[in-house]
């Protein structure tokens, strides 16, 4: 199995770092899926607080970003005290957890759907189900996953976070499930020359499988393996840290919502004032977006491997420097480039016989569709606005090298992409505006 590892320490060393990621991937355990026996070292898998800070961005840059944003959040913090006598509007984090008992039924549902593709793929590698009748169970469990969803999200009262939140886990339980029922055995298709005939062999075999699909099912991963890299043991003070930051992230994100952002989408505001409210709420909404990644991509998938014992800790790249939007779309989201390069780009390239660029026009595609897919449940309304924005990014891909030298060197290709990434909120607020156009809380004066 071959880890994927990228060196940031672009330094001198570079021979010394090589000898220790070798000495590493030897001592990775491959036999058992589950009780590791060896060690991996996941101090060596480009961390953030790992890297060479003056080789990504330079050390005062980040450090007067990071002051900047203290500032931000304090001047918001004092700004609501002085003029109301609370720190915060605590009334947004009610709404949401009056919720959790809903997501939590409604997440469960779509577990125990999702557990029962468990079941057919059994059923099939034993060969009892044909191979036809498989492939129409699963497309079954999966509208069924998909049902329950969009019935939640019309039927029951919940907020448009709730339901984003929703429609981001049956995303993943979508990708996860795919995943696993469609990546078999190498030797699956011979024939075999015994047939298990004892019922104890048969029942341990698929306890086996069982425990691989739970952990695949819990892990943060989106392509399925049967055995994934483990480390020995659980660093208690790494774990503790990565969560207390988590949660430290996320505060910040509820506090510039709440004091800067929520303040802004009112009625007037959005209606008689739209770009305005665009340019006021695009520095906020930016600097949010980015703890939020911070929050979940680093902190949260961190602390989630190191108590599952999760070995491979390459969930982003240096995207925040790539020069090209390709580069972009290759490095900000590991997990998901992997699931669509494998399950999608390689499929259509291999076994469809399509030519590449038309590949990557399908997997932004079912981009496109999944993101649509999120925010028009978290609304209720579709709006194809994100729809077009993502599927226009196939278009912009091969536009760019026609932009001249500048927009393809370092200082302009980076600056396009961040220049299109700042305008993320105008995305948003299309939405909320015509949320509050359709629906009766137009009638309310904030958000």
């Amino acid at each position: 199995m071959k880890i994927q590892n990228e060196n940031l320490n672009e330094n001198p060393n570079e021979n010394e770092n090589e000898n220790k990621n070798s000495n590493v991937k030897k001592r990775i355990n491959k036999k058992h899926p589950l009780k590791p026996r060896k060690t991996f070292e996941p101090e060596l898998v480009p961390l953030l607080e790992k890297m060479e800070i003056q080789n990504v961005v330079p050390r005062g840059m980040l450090n007067l970003s990071l002051c900047g944003v203290f500032f931000i959040v304090l001047g918001l913090i004092i700004t609501k005290y002085r003029e109301e006598g609370k720190i915060v509007e605590w009334k947004y984090l009610f709404i949401v957890l009056k919720n959790y008992p809903y997501l939590f039924a409604v997440i469960t549902i779509e577990a125990l759907i999702s557990f029962l593709m468990f079941l057919l793929k059994q059923l099939f590698l034993k060969k009892i189900i044909s191979r036809f009748l498989y492939i129409f169970l699963y497309l079954i469990a999966e509208f069924s996953v998909i049902g329950s969803h969009i019935i939640s999200i019309l039927k029951l009262p919940l907020d448009p976070f709730s339901r984003a939140f929703l429609g981001l886990v049956t995303t993943i339980q979508i990708f996860k499930t795919f995943s696993y029922s469609f990546t078999y055995p190498k030797n699956h298709k011979k024939k075999n020359t015994k047939e298990i005939n004892e019922k104890n062999e048969l029942n341990q075999s698929i306890w086996k499988n069982f425990q691989n699909f739970v952990y695949f099912y819990a892990c943060p991963s989106l392509v399925y393996q049967d055995q994934f890299p483990r480390t020995e043991k659980i660093r208690i003070k790494y774990a503790l840290k990565e969560l207390a930051l988590f949660l430290g992230s996320v505060i910040i994100v509820y506090i510039i919502f709440a004091n800067n952002l929520a303040p802004l989408l009112t009625k007037e505001a959005l209606m008689n004032d739209f770009l305005f409210t665009v340019i006021r709420a695009s520095p906020p909404a930016t600097i949010a977006w980015l703890f939020i990644f911070y929050a979940f991509f680093h902190c949260w998938l961190n602390f989630l491997s190191e108590i599952l014992y999760y070995g491979d800790r390459y969930f982003y790249g240096k995207w925040f420097n790539a020069c090209t939007i390709r580069d972009f779309w290759r490095t900000w989201n590991i997990l998901v480039h992997k699931f669509l390069f494998r399950h999608v780009y390689k499929y259509s390239v291999n076994d469809l016989q399509f030519r590449k660029e038309t590949s990557v026009w399908i997997v932004f595609l079912i981009s496109a569709f999944f993101h649509e897919f999120v925010l028009a449940g978290a609304f209720k309304l579709f709006r194809p606005y994100f729809f077009f924005a993502i599927f226009s990014q196939a278009a912009l891909i091969k536009i760019q090298p026609y932009l001249g030298n500048y927009f393809n060197g370092e200082i302009g290709g980076n600056l396009l992409l961040w220049s299109t990434l700042y305008m993320m909120p105008l995305i948003e607020l299309l939405y909320i505006r015509s949320w509050m156009i359709s629906t009766e809380k137009a009638t309310s004066n904030t958000f």
